[in-house]
């Protein structure tokens, strides 16, 4: 018989990811929060940055596999906004050419 959850069974995630700089850590947070937004129910993401420090925060009361699913999604955004974010800064270098 599969274990019986009540309503205080919670899990909380907590991931803080430490950048270069101020404004790096800002991008992410923004660009991770629309996604929060449509978390299922049973689960809270929030999202922000603090200095130099991006912080997210999973909450659920559902069964882990689906806080696991959450948790990859999110890695997903970051790293996409991350790949964003890097290609802006090698397309923003000034072009130095022989003349």
């Amino acid at each position: 018989m599969p274990a019986h959850r009540t309503d205080m069974d919670r899990v909380k995630v907590v991931i803080e990811i430490r950048y270069s700089d101020v404004r790096k850590a800002l991008a992410i947070s923004e660009a991770v929060s629309p996604d929060n937004i449509g978390a299922p129910q049973g689960i809270r993401v929030w999202s922000s940055a603090r200095r130099n420090l991006f912080m997210t925060t999973i909450e659920s009361t559902r069964e882990l596999e689906s806080v696991l699913s959450t948790l990859e999604d999110l890695c997903s955004c970051v790293q996409a906004a991350e790949r964003v974010l890097s290609e802006c800064a090698r397309d923003s270098r000034p072009v130095h050419r022989k003349g």
